[in-house]
């Protein structure tokens, strides 16, 4: 068996074999620069070779160098030589792949605020495919480096802007050579590749789960076993790319095998024999059976037919945010340009959409298990004060959806009461009720769910999670409370189901533009009326990005009460037990 040092001077020789290989596209596609030696049989061979033989795996060589040198540090400066020299002749100006994929992509995982997002389109229309292309094509020069200066790499974005003008430029001064060469050595290779590129992306991330879109899991796509992989350095296991970015791609296939059942238990989208372009065009073609077909029953997943493969399928190609996407209408064009002219001229931060920023503000806060003692205090209208303690517990499972149980631990007339919520992919939550006087435990139904819980000025729902898919959010545009800048944004319910279920018409949230937390609340009854305002004061910063109030209240403006809760004691990630939050663990008080 070789060595594990002498398999990595086979790779390094192969890459740099194939390097040299690669390069002799550079030589002929000088020649037709030479004076009369251009001719359209000779482009045409060029073209045949460029694209069958070396496009695809100089693409993904840029990509595996991109994130892990192929260089040591003493010959550095030849990490250079693919994307400023020899990728410039396979349709990629320097510099802005690495800063697309590596510093723009892979920090914003596909969710909103990631420029070839594909979540507000619908992955299965062509059309949409268009517009996809079209805003990449004709906006991401302009959009990228105004991201990357927004996140505070200003190298990397005048780097980005340098690498497209000293390719346009090199062109165009080639172009006085010839124009003919020109267009068929440089211009149409960057719009091939761009459209291939966005074509991979496209097929990569088609399938996102609508509740988790933020899991690698579920807002990606492997495919094994295929021809593409053995030619494109195992660019097919893109999940477990997402995972661990600087994972060499010798290994992929291993993490993949070993790692069957985790990916069945997150219910993940794999395909066996077929490679993203093909998944594609299945897409545009709408090709179900096709899918389903090539679909891999993982260990640990639901077992399904071809039919409920195609459910699956199709449920997670509907659009997140596709209220904010753009249409490709020429007003919308204007504006978008309009937009970035002014965020170059002023400096200011690229605008978020009303659903980036709720979804934000629950994904920057979560914690994976969390326990709190609280002081409730119930007051009257007229100034009366019962006081009540109890504790809550949360837990965040790996799909991101919550667990949370509340006990209350006095006074003696509601010690062990419980109330336990399940966060349901579906938006549909579960709620259960127990009461040790009955020592039964009673299911929330969705009708009861606006009804008060116990005697507070809280309601069922008002326990709930914020539910991104359940509501259409607008942003209404920015206030200030407690001296801190918020966005106001208003939440209505997404369908008539669960606008007959909820006690609001709308809800207003105030969420702070620092670190996206939800400082205030109003709620506005069925008819319109503003019914309560809950506010969460005195932040702390516990663990990273997650933020939390140590002082919550609910005022009940037309019953003149209040519900304030004062945390006590909080403790974050200390390995919560998982059989606490069951129906039995609600049932056993301590």
């Amino acid at each position: 068996m070789p060595s594990a040092s002498s398999t990595i001077r086979e790779i390094c020789l192969l890459s740099a074999s194939f390097i040299l290989s690669a390069s002799l596209i550079i030589p002929a596609a000088l020649y037709l620069y030479l004076p009369g030696r251009f001719d359209w049989r000779l482009a045409l061979a060029y073209w045949l070779v460029w694209a069958l033989v070396f496009l695809d795996r100089v693409t993904l060589m840029l990509h595996c160098t991109s994130h892990r040198k192929l260089f040591t540090r003493r010959v550095h400066w030849m990490n250079a030589y693919v994307p400023w020299i020899l990728a410039t002749f396979y349709g990629q100006t320097p510099t802005t792949y690495f800063a697309h994929h590596v510093a723009m992509h892979h920090v914003e995982d596909n969710l909103l605020e990631d420029l070839s997002s594909t979540l507000p389109y619908r992955r299965d229309r062509f059309f949409d495919w268009l517009r996809y292309f079209g805003r990449f094509l004709a906006l991401t020069i302009v959009l990228l480096p105004v991201y990357l200066y927004r996140k505070g790499r200003h190298g990397l974005a005048w780097r980005a802007v340098m690498g497209e003008l000293v390719f346009w430029t090199v062109a165009a001064g080639l172009a006085l050579l010839s124009v003919q060469a020109t267009v068929v050595v440089f211009v149409v290779p960057v719009l091939v590749v761009r459209a291939l590129m966005m074509a991979g992306n496209w097929a990569q991330h088609a399938f996102v789960d609508p509740q988790d879109p933020a899991n690698d899991y579920r807002n990606s796509v492997t495919c094994i076993n295929c021809r593409y992989n053995t030619r494109c350095f195992n660019d097919g296991y893109h999940i477990a790319h997402h995972l661990r970015p600087q994972q060499h791609w010798t290994e992929l296939p291993a993490e993949f095998e070993t790692r069957r059942e985790a990916y069945g238990k997150q219910d993940a989208v794999v395909f066996e024999g077929i490679d993203f372009f093909t998944v594609w065009l299945y897409l545009m073609l709408r090709r179900w059976n096709a899918l389903a077909r090539a679909f891999v029953r993982l260990p640990g997943a639901p077992a399904r037919s071809d039919d409920q493969v195609v459910t699956l399928l199709r449920e997670r190609l509907e659009p997140i945010g596709g209220t904010d996407a753009p249409r490709g209408r020429g007003s919308r064009w204007a504006a978008a340009a309009f937009a970035v002219t002014i965020a170059l001229a002023s400096g200011t931060s690229w605008a978020e959409s009303a659903v980036e920023i709720m979804q934000k503000q629950r994904t920057l806060h979560q914690t994976r298990d969390e326990e709190e003692i609280l002081l409730m205090k119930l007051l009257s209208k007229t100034g009366a004060v019962k006081e009540r303690r109890l504790v809550r517990y949360t837990l965040t499972g790996p799909d991101h959806f919550s667990k949370l149980l509340i006990r209350f631990l006095a006074p003696r007339s509601v010690e062990n009461t419980g109330l336990l919520t399940w966060e349901a992919q579906s938006g549909d939550d579960d709620q259960w009720l127990y009461l040790p006087a009955t020592k039964k435990v009673k299911r929330i139904a969705a009708t009861g769910k606006s009804h008060r819980f116990m005697g507070t000025d809280f309601a069922f729902e008002d326990m709930q999670p914020e539910s991104v898919r359940l509501h259409r959010y607008e942003l209404l545009g920015s206030e200030t409370v407690d001296g801190q800048d918020c966005h106001v944004i208003e939440a209505v319910p997404a369908t008539e189901r669960h606008a007959a279920e909820s006690g609001y018409s709308k809800r207003k949230l105030w969420v702070r533009k620092d670190n996206y937390f939800t400082v205030k609340r109003e709620y506005h009854d069925r008819r319109g009326k503003l019914e309560k305002v809950g506010t969460e004061r005195k932040l702390v910063q516990v663990k990273g990005t997650v933020w939390r109030a140590t002082e919550l209240e609910m005022h009940d403006l037309e019953a003149g009460t209040r519900t304030i809760l004062v945390v006590e004691s909080r403790a974050v990630d200390k390995g919560l037990r998982e059989s606490l939050l069951t129906e039995a663990g609600l049932t056993q008080g301590f």
